[in-house]
């Protein structure tokens, strides 16, 4: 890792303004941990709009965002960690739009990527959602996303071979996820529920109601 930053520096140094290599450079601080370089790399890469590099751009950011995430709600930083789930699902929404031109990879792994950015709300506390019930709101998107996975697999042509293992992999994972949003769901409502939220039993079966998830303690 580090002869390849050297490397990056090297062609940074001889031709600063080429930013053709710089999703691989923030790929590789990325996985050093260097969330700061790398956010920054991804972002200027965004912002030059090349439709070459806007996909590897946009997914290395999200999967930045969720690390950073996932590392000030460690650091106690709840507000913060929000902030970027939320930077890191935005930076998604443009590879959605279904233009007919992105491949089914790059569909699938937005997707996941997607879904877990949502899944990740389930380690912050309800407060920095302004509720209970908007938390919940925000871990179920997760599951939309996961099912996007389930409905394109779906409606693909039959497969044979080692792509049909891989499709049934992908499926399989989806509805893993599915799953597991589902049971993080249940057991925030849970919580809720048996642990003594304050809350009035109006207001809980208002949460329960409006916010779809009545029957989540039966599915998990």
């Amino acid at each position: 890792f580090s002869a390849a930053l050297r490397t990056f520096q090297s062609a940074y140094d001889i031709a600063p303004s080429d930013l053709s290599y710089y999703c691989s450079w923030a790929q590789v601080e990325l996985e050093l941990g260097l969330l700061d370089e790398c956010m920054d790399k991804f972002n200027m890469v965004l912002d030059a709009d090349d439709v070459n590099t806007r996909y590897n751009a946009a997914f290395g950011l999200a999967s930045c965002m969720l690390l950073s995430a996932r590392r000030k709600a460690e650091e106690g930083k709840s507000g913060d960690a929000l902030a970027c789930l939320q930077k890191g699902i935005e930076s998604l929404s443009s590879l959605m739009q279904g233009d007919g031109k992105t491949s089914e990879v790059t569909f699938y792994c937005a997707f996941k990527l997607l879904g877990d950015l949502h899944n990740a709300g389930s380690i912050l506390p309800s407060s920095v959602f302004n509720g209970t019930k908007q938390k919940i709101s925000f871990i179920e998107k997760g599951e939309d996303a996961y099912k996007e996975i389930v409905k394109s697999v779906e409606n693909r042509p039959t497969s044979v071979g080692d792509e049909e293992e891989g499709i049934v992999s992908i499926l399989t994972k989806a509805y893993s996820d599915i799953g597991i949003n589902i049971l993080l769901r249940a057991r925030i409502l849970g919580e809720m529920l048996h642990e003594g939220s304050g809350l009035e039993s109006s207001t809980i079966l208002h949460i329960a109601k409006e916010g779809k998830i009545g029957n989540l303690l039966d599915l998990a």
